[in-house]
């Protein structure tokens, strides 16, 4: 598929094929690649809010300039703020820079925004708001967030898993 994608960009590019390029180059662990994909997507569509919130997932988690992927997850939310992913995104960059509040405030819009698409809410946004009220010193409401997301296990990764653990575990 990445090949027929790079066939695609060279003859026509296009903001979206570098997206679904990016995504794929990402999936595989090519981090480099995948960057490289989602630049070149903002570069044709600067408003392109899936590129902007990869990208500043992808950076966040390669511990690249947080203000940057600040940046872009602020785009992304802006772009569209019917998608929960782009709360999630922007609450986890706030958390990596230990702004607990701001962090909170955003994943609670990731929980509220998924249960209103689908009347469910993605296990990994409690992992990742009890994560920032643990950090807050808020250790109850954080164990409930955690317990909770613990009741979809099938929905978390392994990190995800062991965070909500680590969550529960904390005095």
């Amino acid at each position: 598929a990445i090949d027929e994608y790079k066939k695609v960009i060279a003859a026509r590019p296009s903001a979206s094929i570098y997206t679904m390029l990016g995504i794929l180059e990402d999936a595989r662990g090519n981090t480099a690649e995948a960057e490289k994909s989602y630049r070149a997507a903002l570069e044709l569509s600067p408003n392109s809010p899936v590129a902007a919130n990869n990208l500043a997932w992808l950076i966040a988690e390669t511990q690249g300039n947080l203000d940057e992927a600040l940046s872009l997850a602020s785009s992304a939310v802006s772009g569209d703020q019917t998608v929960a992913a782009y709360y999630d995104t922007l609450g986890w960059i706030y958390l990596k820079k230990n702004l607990y509040s701001a962090a909170e405030q955003q994943f609670r819009k990731a929980i509220e925004t998924d249960q209103r698409n689908s009347k469910a809410s993605n296990a990994a946004y409690r992992v990742h708001l009890g994560m920032a009220l643990s950090s807050s010193g808020n250790t109850e409401a954080a164990k409930r967030e955690a317990e909770a997301s613990l009741r979809d296990r099938s929905a978390l990764n392994d990190q995800e898993v062991a965070m909500a653990r680590r969550i529960l575990e904390a005095r």
